[in-house]
């Protein structure tokens, strides 16, 4: 289960059969994009520091949208279901905000029959960490996967150093997961720290290839750290392997950020499309250069000159990626 925040109210009054959105896209509907908190298997409640709290009442956290996401392969009927959320609410104000920071990726191809398939390292770099405006105490470490995990962890980098582990789970179990504190050396995040996600997972009893998706038969590899004081402008950090295929390009920002950088790209795809279409009328090839046909495999200094995209660098929603072998990290797949 997933309880969104919202920016706006929904986009009509209640009513007896109230519209849904679609379930298997991520996020809970127009406007509703920002993680508040969530629950998954295994895992147990969880209680604030007493002056930090999730803020509720504000511009972006008056309204909420609930995602409950059921898994019933085989079918079956007559099943009923009343999960839900128990919230404890004070009506004094904390001192601190609490907020929920995504680290992870959605570039996930798993082959069949792999016992241990790891994914490439995906970067929160230290160009993205440079833009907090005070360091950020990190409370919980939310590690995620589906049925195929096998083990996932989240590295943690201070100028070259490796500190312990924000997260980690060597042997995870999808029907066992759990919502960890921190470790005391390792929950403070600083400007300039790099975080690094890894999963590996076991596909020994699959036929078919598995990609990313919201479904328990697809997967996932995500950390969903919970940390204070909130800064608003900072809820997801992550290499673009996805987006940009390219993971020397990262994203850093929030829903409203990261709705721009996805038209922002899909207006790059749509131009080096219709360049290709061009060429293939006049008697050429069909290559493009720069942004590709599909893939927009450029390199990060390319795509940063890319006049759709060259105001997200300039802002800091998108930020040059070193290369992850500086931190002593391994980009291959096997």
């Amino acid at each position: 289960m997933i309880l969104f925040a919202c920016t706006s109210p929904p986009p009509s009054p209640p009513t007896d059969a109230p519209a849904v959105f679609p379930c298997a896209e991520s996020g809970g509907g127009p406007n509703c994009s920002t993680f508040y908190l969530g629950w998954a298997p295994g895992q147990d409640e969880r209680n604030f520091p007493l002056t930090v709290g999730l803020p509720i009442g504000e511009s972006d956290s008056t309204y909420f949208s609930l995602q409950v996401h059921y898994n019933n392969p085989n079918g079956v009927s007559g099943r009923v279901d009343d999960s839900g959320f128990t919230l404890l609410y004070t009506p004094k104000l904390r001192q601190y905000d609490a907020a929920v920071l995504t680290v992870g990726q959605r570039a996930i191809t798993i082959p069949p029959g792999a016992p241990d398939f790891r994914l490439q390292p995906n970067v929160c770099p230290s160009t993205c960490t440079s833009r907090l405006r005070a360091p950020l105490r990190l409370l919980y470490s939310g590690l995620h996967m589906h049925t195929l995990g096998r083990s996932i962890v989240t590295q943690h980098i201070r100028n070259g150093t490796e500190l312990p582990p924000v997260g980690s789970k060597q042997f995870y179990d999808y029907n066992f997961q759990s919502v960890n504190p921190v470790p005391l050396d390792s929950s403070l995040l600083l400007p300039g720290d790099v975080l690094v996600t890894t999963c590996s997972y076991d596909s020994t009893s699959r036929t078919n290839v598995t990609k990313f998706g919201e479904g328990t038969a697809d997967e996932m590899c995500f950390n969903f750290i919970t940390y204070y004081p909130r800064d608003p402008g900072f809820t997801a950090c992550m290499s673009l392997d996805t987006m940009a295929a390219d993971p020397r390009v990262a994203f850093c920002g929030n829903s409203t950020t990261a709705r721009r950088v996805s038209a922002a790209f899909a207006e790059l795809r749509s131009v080096a499309n219709a360049t290709r279409s061009t060429r293939v009328a006049a008697g050429g090839n069909g290559s493009v250069s720069a942004a590709g046909s599909s893939g927009l495999s450029a390199v990060a200094a390319n795509l940063s000159a890319e006049p759709a995209l060259a105001p997200l660098f300039r802002s800091g929603a998108l930020a040059s990626l070193q290369d992850v072998s500086v931190y002593g990290l391994r980009r291959d797949t096997h």
